[in-house]
């Protein structure tokens, strides 16, 4: 739990980085259990990769005990995947102080969470904690289209060597705009280092790296690297495949764009290697 002067510098910094605050106070003894939908919403809804924290004013919380247990124990079970959730308490100037820094406040029906927006400066945005539209990605992301494509390699217990193949020929892409979310499907060891320290070699950074914690199975695991894309369009490729040439996600672009297509698809070259050479076929 951060206090005062410590959470005021954690906030800046966050803020800095382009992360998105949402602020809470929870309603842990109302009967309305707003609190229930919040967090049960965030560990849904968002992970590690998004750019957003949770902050939990515990200052007024009676009875909390055992629904924070429980929210801890919904981080737990998404390990490295678990979003950001920060927790403080303090005198009402320090909630204030905290206010002016988020982005995103959400209200319970309780009185005492009402009264703050009369004493705020500068109101941010207002969302109830019961609303459908809460840690909607369209709430997550400032910017839908942020990338022309999002590239999407959907991993599970796969070879070390074709997945660094497969993301050399997406990096070597030119004339459009895309970023990168390699997505595992429970590996048990998989490795992340070695793939962060690969996107850092390069000076890449347009990526986010999903891991579930325990293996779902294909389709889930394609829906959640689809549901955190940034891009306009979508690429899904597995590790071992490669882009063709240099420019093919700026043709796809092209040719979506120019049809005002929603889907289209590719001729394949399929290739097998021999020695250290690849040999493809149409």
């Amino acid at each position: 739990m951060l206090k005062g002067i410590e959470m005021i510098g954690t906030l800046q910094k966050l803020k800095e980085e382009g992360v998105r605050l949402y602020c809470f106070r929870p309603d842990f003894g109302a009967t309305d259990a707003v609190w229930r939908t919040v967090f049960e919403q965030y560990t849904r809804r968002c992970c590690a990769a998004d750019r957003v924290a949770l902050l939990l004013d515990l200052s007024a919380a009676e009875d909390g005990a055992e629904p924070l247990a429980r929210l801890k124990d919904a981080l737990d079970a998404l390990g490295e995947d678990a979003p950001l959730v920060l927790t403080f308490a303090g005198e009402e100037p320090l909630l204030l102080a905290v206010l002016q820094l988020t982005d995103v406040l959400i209200l319970t029906r309780e009185e005492r969470c009402l009264q703050l927006l009369n004493r705020l400066e500068k109101q941010p945005r207002i969302l109830y904690g019961k609303d459908a539209a809460l840690f909607a990605r369209s709430e997550e992301r400032q910017e839908r289209d942020r990338f022309e494509v999002s590239v999407c390699v959907i991993t599970y217990r796969s070879d070390p060597l074709k997945l660094r193949r497969t993301l050399v020929s997406v990096l070597r892409q030119t004339g459009c705009s895309f970023e990168v979310i390699v997505a595992d499907d429970g590996t048990e060891d998989f490795a992340r280092s070695e793939i962060e320290a690969f996107f850092a070699s390069v000076g890449f950074t347009a990526y986010k790296i999903l891991q579930a914690p325990e293996n779902q199975g294909v389709v889930r695991n394609v829906y959640r690297a689809f549901s955190h894309a940034q891009g306009k369009y979508i690429k899904n490729i597995s590790p071992g495949d490669c882009l063709y040439s240099d420019h093919v996600l700026a043709d796809m672009v092209r040719f979506m764009e120019a049809g005002g297509h929603l889907a289209a698809f590719g001729r394949a070259c399929y290739y097998q290697e021999e020695g250290r050479a690849l040999q493809g076929s149409g």
